[in-house]
């Protein structure tokens, strides 16, 4: 049986689905929640050391 939060959980991302979020909106919802230091780091740690050095060699190659 689902509990209060995993029932809320779920529908906000059918909310989310259905407004065909992008991701800046995606942003800014984490940076409005206080959550996107959290979520870069674990993003981070759980990508490839691949998908790392890809995104921050794009990010050299943008000068940012």
């Amino acid at each position: 049986m689902m509990d209060t939060k995993e029932i809320k959980t779920k529908s906000v991302i059918a909310q989310l689905k259905s407004m065909d979020v992008d991701g800046e909106t995606m942003q800014y919802i984490l940076e409005q929640v206080g959550m996107e230091w959290q979520m870069l780091r674990q993003l981070v740690l759980t990508a490839s050391m691949e998908q790392v050095e890809y995104l921050l060699e794009e990010k050299k190659d943008l000068g940012l």
